[in-house]
């Protein structure tokens, strides 16, 4: 694994992007980062530091527009203040379109669907049947690129319910804060 990696490396430095796509380019970034993750209106409870690990896409309409899709395995969920935590993990699949306010810097925006993986509770169960399978998010957030790579930070703000059955009938979702690094190099 650590070969590969280290393959992956440098065939990724050979090659030479701008610092924002062009018109009509395709880029594609692997992504590794961290997520600060809660569960909304859940009492006694704590944010969870989780990773993110995947690669986004980007296609260059203009010299200011873009538009970005990617696939990222998330870990979320929360902690509770009095002991373990509510691990949630997720492949999420996040959709947005990027506008450069100045080269390399820009604001983003979007929508992004997600599918649970995997569940457990505080005590380690696997809780799969008590949540849903699909989770959909609104992600609003800016990145900078400088000599190809990309530092990204977002909030997402889940819009579905989290629990199929909420539990103490709250309205519980996700809520997460993300920060990623990535290295962009042109298809």
């Amino acid at each position: 694994m650590k070969k590969l990696l280290i393959i992956a490396t440098v065939l990724m430095a050979a090659v030479t992007t701008h610092a924002q796509n062009g018109v009509g380019e395709i880029t594609v970034a692997p992504t590794f980062g961290l997520n600060w993750a809660s569960i909304t209106k859940l009492d006694h409870t704590k944010n969870k530091i989780g990773i993110a690990i995947g690669a986004n896409a980007e296609y260059g309409f203009t010299d200011n527009i873009g538009l970005s899709v990617g696939m990222l395995f998330s870990q979320q969920g929360t902690k509770f203040k009095r002991s373990g935590k509510m691990r949630l993990d997720y492949l999420t699949f996040p959709i947005l379109a990027n506008y450069y306010v100045m080269d390399g810097l820009a604001i983003k925006a979007g929508i992004q669907p997600s599918i649970l993986v995997d569940a457990s509770d505080h005590d380690n169960h696997n809780c799969m049947g008590d949540c849903n399978k699909f989770d959909l998010a609104i992600p609003v957030g800016a990145s900078y690129e400088y000599k190809n790579v990309v530092f990204d930070i977002r909030y997402n703000i889940g819009l579905l319910k989290v629990y199929k059955k909420e539990i103490t009938n709250k309205n519980c979702h996700n809520s997460i804060f993300q920060i990623t690094a990535g290295y962009k190099f042109k298809l």
